[in-house]
């Protein structure tokens, strides 16, 4: 759980698993139904999410930046991958860890060894002292087969990993006011009150539907624009449309909307 509501609707006022059922999806509606019992557990008040949002995505930015990490953190190893708890602070805060001091500190205290405070950069990289096994990336990667004792002969078969191609950072074109990439494009939103109107009993015409006058403006939220071509998001697809991203922008796959759709 990295902090998203599991309750949240789409345009068709369905919840993700109810997309999951509507498809047959069943691994999905598990893995959905377990997130929404974790979600209304760690939502009651006084209850310590174990894996909060922000380890989530500091475990996620330390994975991204590991090789940059690891050059920082053998430039003032001591012995052992063991460096000082000030030394591996300013790391962190030269990198743009995505951290408040006091979340920093919080995990400065989990891996901190013995009086002195040192601490081993290749555990923090881990994430096992701030995460549990299910939240940890290295979890999800290609496992070593153990060999049976007693045998020999037989070699197990190596995992050959086939990278991906991607577009390089420098050719992503992204918004003039600096925002999300081109490619990324903002979900629209139905303000109508569904206390006041519903699928029965709908809005005369533009004039009737007041909603925007008194409801809070919602935050924007951006999705892949190739993944509301999949989910056959119309109105998103029209309103990015509209305020001019290219009908050929390409993703970092290289897909173009034409290609998804």
């Amino acid at each position: 759980m990295a902090g998203c509501d599991p309750n949240w609707k789409n345009i068709k006022a369905l919840t993700p698993k109810a997309v999951a059922k509507e498809g047959g999806f069943k691994a999905a509606m598990k893995e959905l139904s377990k997130a929404m019992r974790l979600f209304k557990k760690y939502s009651k008040p006084g209850v310590k999410n174990p894996n909060p949002p922000w380890a989530l995505k500091l475990h996620d930015w330390s994975f991204e930046h590991q090789a940059v990490l690891r050059e920082s953190f053998a430039a003032l190893d001591k012995g052992d991958g063991i460096i000082s708890r000030e030394e591996f602070a300013a790391v962190l805060l030269e990198k743009g860890a995505p951290v408040t001091t006091e979340e920093l500190d919080n995990v400065i205290h989990l891996h901190e060894k013995g009086r002195g405070g040192d601490i081993n950069a290749e555990e923090f990289l881990k994430g096992s002292k701030y995460l549990q096994k299910a939240f940890l990336l290295s979890s999800y990667g290609p496992k070593k087969k153990k060999g049976k004792k007693g045998k020999r002969g037989k070699k197990g078969k190596k995992t050959v990993l086939v990278p991906i191609c991607t577009m390089p950072s420098h050719l992503i074109s992204r918004r003039e006011d600096g925002g999300p990439p081109n490619f990324m494009i903002e979900t629209f939103h139905n303000i109508t009150d569904l206390n006041r109107f519903d699928c029965d009993h709908t809005p005369q015409n533009p004039l009737t539907d007041d909603t925007g006058w008194y409801v809070d403006e919602l935050e924007k939220v951006y999705t892949n624009i190739n993944f509301a071509i999949r989910a056959g998001d119309l109105e998103s697809l029209k309103k990015a449309f509209e305020e001019g991203v290219p009908v050929n922008v390409k993703d970092v796959f290289f897909k173009t909307p034409l290609i998804s759709a």
